[in-house]
């Protein structure tokens, strides 16, 4: 039986000046689930990294040089991959 993933810590406010770094981090409950994946979204919108983020995939995400730009709701959404089966070959 495979668990889902159970947040025990969840990401805190972080503030940051403008050019200076910001993270959010959140922490799993130990779980035997394979090939979990992180999305780091802001105001809902699933973020990439790229100019200023680093870690958008994984548990912790990193704003290298925050501006007033990046003030704004962050939060996580965390899924199992799906593993797909071989192909059948049809009949």
């Amino acid at each position: 039986m495979v668990l889902v993933p159970v947040i025990v810590s969840q990401p805190a406010p972080d503030s940051a000046y403008p050019g200076y770094k910001a993270h959010f981090s959140v922490a799993l409950q130990l779980t035997n689930s394979a090939g979990l994946a992180y999305n780091w979204r802001k105001n809902g919108v699933p973020l990439a990294d790229g100019s200023n983020l680093v870690g958008t995939a994984t548990a912790t995400m990193h704003i290298s040089s925050a501006s007033t730009n990046d003030a704004a709701n962050y939060d996580v959404i965390i899924t199992n991959i799906s593993v797909p089966s071989r192909a059948v070959r049809r009949c």
